[in-house]
């Protein structure tokens, strides 16, 4: 299933993985604010990764925010729990 991405997320994706791709040390971050659609962002970069034969770790604060994010991912085709 392709997921539907707005423009800044799709940008945040793809600055991200030329950071890593250009940049031989630091790590990225990526600021999104309250509903600008950090799962979906997630969720395109599991893709990618996922799609290159790597694992994805995704780990945040409450279990709340991991539940309504295992919810977001299964939607899209991502196995995970």
């Amino acid at each position: 299933m392709e997921i539907a991405a707005r423009y800044y997320q799709s940008a945040a994706v793809e600055c991200t993985w030329n950071y890593m791709r250009n940049q031989r040390d630091g790590n990225p971050c990526i600021c999104i604010p309250t509903g600008g659609g950090k799962t979906i962002v997630i969720a395109l970069m599991s893709c990618d990764c996922l799609g290159w034969g790597k694992r994805v770790l995704v780990a945040t604060h409450s279990q709340e925010l991991l539940l309504q994010g295992e919810k977001t991912l299964k939607r899209y085709g991502i196995d995970c729990g």
